[in-house]
């Protein structure tokens, strides 16, 4: 006898299929919908569906869905089954879709298949008769179409998952739901051909800003995007599909170009150590694969995805510039047109002026109230409008948001537009790795995709001029302290620039660092804010601090007369040229005065000194003190303060001098004078007179008698007084 036909067997099953009966029946009748654990609002059971095959059944397919039950409650739980789950009412509207999308887990009630084999699963056993708390068990259950019962009638149905069972001691009860949408046609294969439904599909590449200087990020989330089922891998892959359009980040070109280079690039730890990057591989593979990106389907956003209606807020409207001009020098995009977006794609009504400052093709909005997709400018850009809730996922409850439910969600949404014979195009935004796989398995016969090219070919439609823009978007804006931030960074690019000869690599710096740090990728995440700006505001101001480029002057300064000098030398320690100034403030300035010196240039790491000229009107010291400043006027540290002394010794001196040669020259022409009357009488002397015959003088010249020099005499050591003494005498 085959298995298949042993009669224990059938009876086996049919005897569970009856347990399963009394168990819906009891779950039907004893809970209640009012009863224990307020379903609505919290599940003892939450249920993850992992997958549903097929994504678009037909009236003749099998449904499986498979997925997880994880135990939230407290206690362990007993007797535990997942069934397959319909409702038999058709959703043929959007208002009916809404209301589903909308509606609470327990309605519709609906019914489970609860006779059919493989539609129910035990998740407990002999072998394991409780789940415990926080436990998941894996499930799989199934049902054919045409045993739902469904009517013949073509929209969406919501099918799912129950899972019955008791929680500690209490009774049976419905202990989880999930629920997804199915497009159902009416008959299958034979039925009229859908209407196509204009689809525009907009890939945003875009991300987190995290370069803080050239080869230099604060963290290594990029590599992890880049992975094989990555973020950025994954939005890439959905890009590069026909009539697909993507929008690029050229700040995000910039980070990979960065961290392609072939000495690598580093990442800031928490103890301010860098370590080496792990994504060089990983950026140059996937710019490889972009550079095969279709350019004709391409898009550039302003460079960082800059917070632009927080910028008109905080009157931050240079910050604009800076981010188109970082933009235009990223090579690989500066053909690409422009489009102006934010990463929540919320546009404040009155910032609409700052929004136009890009020079963007259009601007991409969210939440303009109209069901048109390309809109009449508001000033002097035409926007584009999409709604960004059709990646919310659902029905509920929660996980509603599984890459199935975005799946599905968009299959019966396009679904119904093709039944009501929409007319106008639909644009889809994806920004997110499960939205990006949902929208590449959301391929429907219906759908119909077109590039953003041919929507904005189109002519605008009139609509209400009016946005939405929530409060809780107004409080996630960049804030007072922050715009403070970034004018303090603006600040001290600046100053920088303005220090060294060749301002233009620091302007590109600044460009791109101001513009990141007001990038909308901040919004609900200050500490990230904090993180990315704080380091590169430090470096700034360290670059214009007094530790650069500094000034050496002696302490004190004689000056020998009105007008003088003396030197001072200037170090630059940066490794390019400066151009500076030094600024002379006087104490009393009526006294002595020091004109500035300007336009000094110090080489790369070199020094130069400088005579300084004072210019005094009257005698004695003054205090002054030597300012470094940039050409504009920016202090380079702090002030260094000196004495100058102002004396006429100079003056004084030179009289001395004269006086002195003077005195030197009649001295020594009396002196020439005396020799020469010496020298003649000593001649007449020595010639013979009538005298020397024998005759005596009346007056004989005394002889000279040599007398001894008396002995030195040294002082007595005993009598220091007495020596004084003769001394005195």
């Amino acid at each position: 006898m085959r298995p298949d036909t042993d009669p224990r067997r059938v009876g086996s099953i049919g005897v569970r299929m009856l347990l399963v009966l009394l168990l819906a029946l009891a779950g039907l009748i004893l809970p209640g919908p009012g009863q224990a654990y307020a379903l609505e609002d919290e599940q003892p059971v939450g249920i993850t569906i992992t997958g549903m095959d097929p994504a678009l059944p037909d009236r003749n397919a099998t449904i499986t869905l498979t997925g997880t039950a994880t135990n939230n409650a407290s206690e362990p739980l007993s007797g535990v089954q997942a069934i397959f789950w319909r409702d038999q009412s058709p959703i043929t509207d959007n208002d009916g879709f809404t209301s589903a999308l909308n509606s609470a887990a327990t309605q519709p009630w609906g019914s489970r298949v609860f006779d059919k084999p493989g539609a129910f699963v035990d998740l407990t056993s002999q072998q394991r008769p409780t789940i415990a708390p926080g436990e998941t068990v894996p499930f799989s259950v199934q049902a054919k179409v045409a045993d739902l019962e469904l009517p013949r009638t073509a929209g969406d149905y919501l099918i799912g998952v129950h899972v019955l069972g008791r929680v500690g001691r209490k009774g049976n009860a419905t202990i989880g739901r999930a629920r997804l949408f199915v497009p159902l046609p009416r008959t299958g294969s034979n039925d009229t051909p859908p209407t196509p439904v204009q689809t525009v599909t907009a890939v945003v590449l875009s991300s987190r800003p995290s370069k803080v200087g050239p080869g230099l990020f604060t963290d290594d989330h990029l590599a992890e995007e880049l992975s094989a089922n990555g973020r950025l891998t994954l939005l890439l892959r959905a890009a590069n599909r026909q009539n697909v359009s993507y929008l690029i980040d050229p700040a995000l070109l910039d980070e990979l170009n960065a961290m392609t280079a072939p000495e690598g690039y580093q990442v800031q730890q928490p103890d301010g150590r860098t370590v080496p990057g792990q994504g060089s591989q990983l950026a140059r593979r996937w710019l490889d694969e972009y550079a095969r990106l279709n350019t004709l389907n391409g898009y550039r956003l302003p460079f960082g995805t800059p917070d632009l209606s927080a910028l008109a807020h905080q009157q931050l409207g240079n910050v604009v510039q800076r981010s188109v001009a970082a933009g235009d020098r990223i090579g690989q995009v500066r053909d690409l047109p422009l489009i102006a977006w934010g990463s929540n794609g919320q546009v404040a009504p009155d910032s609409i002026a700052t929004w136009e400052q890009t020079k963007a093709t259009a601007i991409l909005a969210a939440d303009a109230v109209t069901s048109q997709a390309l809109l009449r400018p508001l000033g002097s850009t035409q926007l584009i409008s999409y709604n960004p809730r059709l990646f919310d996922g659902g029905p509920g409850p929660d996980p509603r948001t599984t890459p199935i439910h975005l799946r599905q969600r968009l299959l019966a949404e396009s679904y119904l537009d093709s039944l009501t014979g929409r007319s106008t195009p639909v644009v889809r935004v994806i920004t997110t790795a499960d939205q990006a796989t949902a929208d590449l398995a959301a391929d429907a016969p219906w759908v119909q995709r077109q590039p953003l090219g041919s929507l904005l070919s189109g002519r605008p439609a009139e609509w209400s001029n009016q946005l939405d823009y929530p409060a809780a978007a107004a409080e996630a804006e960049l804030n007072s302290r922050q715009a403070a931030q970034i004018r303090e960074l603006g600040a001290s690019y600046a100053a920088y620039a303005d220090l060294v000869v060749d301002p233009e690599p620091i302007n590109q710096l600044a460009d791109e660092s101001v513009a990141r740090s007001a990038s909308s990728w901040w919004r609900r995440d200050p500490a990230g804010f904090d993180a990315f700006l704080e380091p590169q505001t430090a470096q700034a101001k360290a670059l214009v601090s007094g530790g650069t480029v500094t000034l050496a002057v002696q302490r004190s300064v004689i000056m020998s007369g009105q007008s003088g000098s003396f030197p001072v030398t200037l170090t630059n320690s940066l490794n390019a040229p400066v151009r500076v100034t030094i600024d002379w403030d006087s104490d009393q300035p009526q006294r002595l005065d020091i004109p500035p010196q300007q336009n000094i240039v110090i080489e790369a790491n070199g020094s130069v000194t400088v005579n300084v000229q004072p210019k005094a009107t009257a005698n004695g010291p003054v205090r002054v003190s030597a300012q470094l400043t940039t050409p504009n006027g920016t202090p380079l540290g702090r002030r260094t303060s000196l004495m100058v002394n102002a004396t006429n010794f100079g003056f004084v001196g030179w009289i001395i001098v004269v006086a002195s040669g003077i005195v030197l020259l009649g001295a020594t022409t009396l002196r020439i004078r005396q020799v020469r009357r010496e020298r003649a009488a000593d001649q007449q002397e020595s010639r013979p007179g009538p005298e020397a015959a024998g005759t005596g003088d009346e007056h004989p010249t005394p002889p000279v008698v040599q007398i001894d020099p008396l002995p030195e005499q040294t002082p007595d050591e005993n009598h220091p007084d007495e020596t004084d003494q003769k001394a005195t005498r």
